[in-house]
């Protein structure tokens, strides 16, 4: 076998061949579609180290949104409208940059609320650590009123250091879903909290 069609993104295949996956990937060919999707992870990549900001790093890494990118692309496969190998990197970028979007603006969120998904900094000053004690007791009172499930992901963030990837395997979840799930807790949090912190 060739090795272009190891599918990695390496190496480019025979001149055509790409066009035959994208155009058997849309007849409903899944082995295609794993084929001409992986073919894009080399051009995925580097536009996630470009764009990632060094706080999302903590909780995101750029492997991880590349391949949230391509699970998100072969789920949503049918709404590719584009003909073309530069048509279907385009729209994986787009995937891709949405992504990025989201996690910096639920980093954003998560730092607002003082929680932030590498977990909480260290406050030294004794009047830094009063306040923090102070707003412990009112954190404590807000997690309380959350549903169970976002106290939990907060819980195994916050207090365990568990990254995404472990939650989401003793959720059986997706990394998608925890994140979003992780996002949700912390924007209800912010409610719950209002201007109490």
């Amino acid at each position: 076998m060739a090795k272009a069609d190891t599918g990695r993104g390496d190496t480019p295949p025979p001149i055509g061949q790409e066009a035959e996956w994208l155009a058997a990937a849309r007849a409903g060919s899944a082995e295609a579609m794993t084929r001409v999707l992986e073919l894009c992870r080399g051009h995925l990549h580097p536009i996630a180290d470009g764009e990632l900001d060094p706080s999302v790093r903590a909780s995101v890494s750029a492997s991880d949104l590349v391949q949230d990118t391509l699970a998100t692309a072969r789920r949503d496969f049918a709404g590719f409208q584009g003909a073309s190998a530069d048509e279907l990197r385009a729209w994986l970028r787009e995937i891709l940059l949405n992504k990025i979007a989201t996690c910096k603006r639920h980093d954003r969120n998560a730092a607002r609320a003082g929680l932030h998904p590498d977990g909480p900094t260290e406050l030294t000053t004794p009047s830094r650590l009063m306040a923090q004690g102070q707003r412990a007791v009112v954190l404590k009172a807000a997690l309380e009123r959350l549903p169970a499930d976002y106290r939990q992901v907060i819980a195994w963030r916050q207090m365990d250091n568990l990254s995404f990837g472990e939650i989401a395997a003793r959720l059986e979840r997706s990394l998608d879903d925890v994140r979003e799930l992780w996002w949700r807790a912390i924007q209800r949090l912010q409610m719950e909290l209002g201007d109490s912190l």
